[in-house]
């Protein structure tokens, strides 16, 4: 039971992440999913609020995202602390 709460956590801190780290940039979500398409990655506005709600962050998306947020895949994760 313990490591399903911790899965959870991880998964809420990368949606949390990256909600928060698209608002410090400015960007809208359609912004973002333009970077996307700019990297290649087809996304829409749905998906992206999607994944900043908490309903699934898709791990394949995840370094074009993270390219697109302009933070390291790690920061997102939670595995790195944020850069001031």
């Amino acid at each position: 039971m313990r490591n399903a709460q911790v899965l959870r956590e991880r998964h809420w801190v990368c949606a949390r992440r990256i909600s928060e780290r698209r608002r410090d940039l400015g960007l809208t979500q359609c912004d973002v999913v333009e970077r996307l398409a700019a990297l290649g990655v087809e996304a829409t506005n749905r998906t992206l609020s999607a994944i900043e709600h908490g309903q699934g962050v898709d791990i394949g998306r995840l370094p074009e995202l993270a390219g697109a947020l302009d933070r390291p895949v790690t920061s997102l994760l939670g595995l790195t602390v944020e850069p001031l």
